[in-house]
């Protein structure tokens, strides 16, 4: 059962369970020196799921159809639509596409966007500590710094000091008594088995973000 204030639909809270083990199993593991590697599709879907806030959803012109000319193609959709009851013979032919934010653009997160946050705590904490670890194993010399440095320029973009509070204040024991414990629960429940063991903090991830920063620093000199 759903717990009362629970903000994810229906899609979302179906697909967390297995969304969470493909983003920490593929950042975990795909390789980082392959520009398809399943890392980075991992991540850029892990950085979407994070921040709805900063999201937005932008309409393209038309795809080519799998049929032998677009006029075919809009013709079989109508037919299909006609002969499933459809009203309307007007079909939009534009597909979607989300665009995701650059890593130096503002956040528009406000407090309205906390019980999100909690339904996903361990979204915002084990991948995070993960990518630490592996970002240092990104090409940071001078034919590749900027791309690599943008990465993770991605990833703390999300971070922002209003979320840090947020995620150390879910983390806290005292959380456990708040009006968000519901939804926390509700949460590990869903991951079941693959939830991380209670005590996480992000504190344990200071010295891994120290050493990533290190390491990019000491490229970008050799780099100057």
């Amino acid at each position: 059962d759903i717990v009362a204030g629970w903000c994810l639909p229906p899609a979302m809270t179906a697909t967390q369970a297995p969304f969470y083990n493909y983003v920490r199993m593929n950042l975990r593991h795909a390789p980082v020196h392959v520009s398809d590697s399943a890392f980075f599709s991992a991540l850029n879907a892990w950085l979407v799921w994070l921040e709805p806030w900063n999201t937005s959803v932008r309409k393209n012109r038309p795809v080519a159809s799998t049929l032998s000319s677009p006029t075919k193609a809009k013709k079989f959709l109508s037919e299909t639509v006609q002969s499933l009851g459809g009203k309307s013979t007007k079909l939009d032919t534009y597909t979607s596409s989300i665009v995701v934010p650059k890593a130096t653009a503002p956040s528009s997160y406000t407090s309205a966007w906390e019980p999100y946050i909690a339904a996903n705590l361990h979204l915002f904490t084990v991948p995070l500590a993960i990518f630490l670890r592996r970002a240092r194993e990104l090409d940071f010399s001078p034919r590749d710094f900027h791309k690599s440095l943008s990465y993770v320029q991605k990833v703390f973009r999300v971070y922002t000091p209003e979320i840090v509070q947020v995620l150390n204040r879910l983390l806290s024991p005292q959380s456990r008594h708040g009006p968000l414990n519901d939804i926390i629960t509700q949460h590990e429940r869903i991951l079941g088995e693959f939830c991380p063991p209670s005590g996480l903090s992000l504190s344990s991830c200071v010295q891994d973000m120290h050493n990533l920063l290190e390491e990019i620093y000491l490229q970008h000199q050799k780099k100057v």
